[in-house]
């Protein structure tokens, strides 16, 4: 990202990937994927195309990392819910198949 004095900022240069994916999805969300280039996604995170480019040569694999993060995010919610899930033993169930 720059800096308030148009210069890139070197922490921006040094992200770790969470950041070039974050950019990258406010860019798909604000502009549509189609009308965002990896030079516009490496404008965003102050980085040179090329510095993109070494971690993601093509923008195909930006995507695979955003449905990667958002796989494991639904992966751990519906796990989460499963574990909440009430068994039929805490339902009551009287059936000797649910009994020890």
């Amino acid at each position: 990202m720059l800096r308030a004095d148009g210069h890139a900022d070197e922490e921006a240069a040094r992200a770790p990937p969470s950041a070039s994916s974050t950019a990258t999805l406010d860019l798909f969300n604000r502009l549509g994927e189609p009308n965002v280039s990896t030079t516009l996604i490496s404008a965003e995170l102050g980085i040179s195309p090329g510095n993109l480019y070494y971690h993601y040569p093509a923008k195909e694999e930006l995507i695979t990392k955003l449905f990667d993060r958002y796989d494991a995010a639904l992966t751990e919610l519906l796990r989460a819910a499963d574990e909440r899930r009430p068994t039929s033993r805490t339902r009551g169930c009287s059936s000797t198949c649910c009994s020890s």
